[in-house]
């Protein structure tokens, strides 16, 4: 063998030896149940600012999703709205988080009456921190959050009953 087969097959190598490292470091850095929960300040629909230290001793569920008035994201929200109450009545706070204005945002909860506020995070700060970031759209994901910590990340959603996806989450 000659010196650029093995150049070739050390460069290789070392590039194998990174790739397992960076995904490796991705994998750790995935939030788990029993982790303390990201803290965030977010801007909602309604003007206001959210912090999730605001609902430390509460049970939190933050949903992720990719857009205000797509298909699918239109009908995860209606299907929450129908089982708001049943959130509320089991004092789950709800909110909605994407990287959308606070404006689209107030413009889709009016048009849907949707009960629950949505958070405005334009740079994806939030997003990032719970996992939803993807560089096309945020991803679709939900994190229920008990007294500041997680208790699970639901990442196969039922659009159709994500309140009741919610609720056995949270054994409720």
């Amino acid at each position: 063998m000659n010196y650029s087969n093995y150049k070739k097959i050390i460069v290789g190598l070392l590039l194998c030896i990174v790739t397992v490292q960076i995904v490796s470091a991705r994998k750790r850095s995935r939030l788990m149940p029993g982790d303390v929960a990201p803290e965030f300040t977010l801007q909602g629909d309604d003007g206001k600012t959210y912090s999730l230290a605001d609902f430390d001793d509460q049970k939190v569920v933050l949903f992720f999703y990719p857009r205000d008035e797509s298909y699918y994201c239109t009908k995860q929200v209606c299907s929450l709205t129908h089982g708001y109450e049943l959130l509320k009545k089991h004092n789950i706070q709800l909110f909605g988080i994407n990287h959308q204005s606070v404006e689209s945002h107030a413009a889709f909860k009016q048009k849907h009456a949707l009960p629950f506020i949505l958070l405005s995070d334009p740079k994806s700060e939030a997003i990032k921190a719970y996992g939803a970031y993807s560089s096309f759209l945020t991803k679709r994901i939900t994190v229920l959050i008990d007294k500041g910590k997680i208790v699970t990340i639901l990442r196969k959603i039922d659009v159709n009953d994500h309140a009741d996806q919610i609720l056995k989450a949270f054994n409720a």
